[in-house]
């Protein structure tokens, strides 16, 4: 066992090539990276712990491993940056006064607690290890921005918009997908939500109702699985808006397509990043998989990264492996001083451009909703089902 490479099962969205290339070479033994849809990950991650020793995945799907029993707490004495993680997953906040958001949080799940239970009183044993996050909205070709709407002006509303009509991709998985449309729909008055990070069965069956009439009438253009089918749809004529992620725009921009992200005038949708150790996790990889851990904290996989949008839980550390020029744009909201890459080394931000939304602090001030999987999430998914069978 001790020659066999660490396990580790996650999404495209942090288990990049180079993150693996750069873990193997700093920590010194073989890595093994599975790499999955965010559905996928999560089911695997339930039902076969056997097969991973680290699930990399997002924090809303935590507890439901936690209560499988696939996975296993982290002793956070074994961590020798914890006190570096900044405060989104210790307080709730990223600074005080700011959007908690609705939705499953990730302080919600963060610490184990006396009764074996995840919540938010800080204690010794984690649930998981946080690493990156970010602020998601929706990106669009402002090539084709209709004339009824304006940059600096934007809304989630836009994603239901009759402009827009026959454009819309979306996200299949339903604990993202589903919040991209609940914040459409509140932003057109289209349905009044009691609470948009937990819907009640019949504000289930109105929205998907809407959204399968939507979906017949040809509004949506494309339905994606992954970043890769995302950047293929809006690669193409139609595809011209769409929940797409920092990575699909950072790939668009490489290849020269202009892409704009979103700073939605109602706030975004957060998302949060973490690592567990699974249940079954061999006593002979354990020095490993905490050896993997530290250095996720280490901020070198962190400025990966960031040259994608993405926000390391430990940006201090993460600063010393960025140029200013990098820290400047990704972090700061300053104005980039010069043209900076993404992690493959593409050019994709030119010089003098400015990060839609402003600095780390400004865009996770103003979370209005975080990826969530609600009370009621099995009748959530059955009608989801239906609306990409409709």
């Amino acid at each position: 066992m001790k020659n066999a490479p660490l396990r580790v099962l996650g999404t495209s969205v942090t288990l990049l090539d180079e993150v693996q290339k750069l873990a193997r070479d700093d920590l010194g033994f073989a890595i093994e990276f599975n790499v999955q849809s965010g559905v996928e990950v999560m089911q695997n991650g339930i039902l076969r712990p056997d097969t991973y020793d680290i699930y990399d995945q997002w924090y809303h799907s935590i507890e439901l491993l936690w209560t499988a029993g696939a996975i296993q707490s982290t002793d956070s004495q074994r961590l020798a940056l914890w006190n570096d993680v900044g405060p989104l997953t210790k307080t709730g906040r990223f600074t005080d006064g700011a959007d908690l958001g609705a939705g499953r949080r990730p302080i919600d799940v963060q610490f184990i607690q006396e009764d074996g239970k995840l919540g938010s009183q800080q204690s010794r044993h984690l649930s998981a290890v946080p690493t990156v996050h970010n602020a998601d909205s929706f990106s669009y070709d402002p090539r084709h921005t209709p004339k009824s709407q304006t940059l600096g002006d934007e809304s989630w509303g836009w994603l239901l918009c009759d402009d827009w009509h026959g454009k819309v991709g979306m996200n299949t998985d339903p604990s993202i997908g589903i919040a991209d449309m609940i914040l459409a729909a509140r932003a057109t008055n289209l349905i009044d939500f009691k609470d948009i990070g937990n819907l009640k069965i019949n504000e289930i069956d109105e929205l998907l109702d809407k959204l399968v009439q939507f979906k017949k009438e040809g509004h949506f253009g494309k339905f994606w699985a992954n970043v890769s089918e995302s950047i293929s749809y809006m690669s193409q004529r139609k595809g011209r808006i769409g929940g797409i992620w920092s990575p699909a725009a950072t790939n668009l921009r490489a290849n020269g397509q202009p892409v704009r992200i979103a700073a939605p005038k109602e706030g975004y949708r957060a998302w949060h990043s973490g690592l567990c150790l699974s249940s079954k996790l061999n006593s002979e990889k354990e020095d490993q998989a905490y050896a993997y851990l530290n250095w996720w904290l280490s901020g070198r996989p962190g400025a990966i990264l960031a040259r994608q949008g993405y926000y390391s839980s430990t940006p201090a550390q993460t600063r010393k492996y960025l140029t200013q020029a990098e820290w400047d744009y990704w972090y700061a909201g300053k104005a980039a001083s010069e043209e900076l890459c993404d992690p493959q080394g593409y050019k994709i931000i030119p010089q003098n451009a400015v990060r839609e939304g402003g600095s780390h602090k400004d865009r996770m001030s103003r979370i209005i909703m975080w990826n969530t999987l609600m009370d009621e999430q099995n009748y959530l998914v059955r009608r989801w089902n239906e609306l990409l069978s409709a």
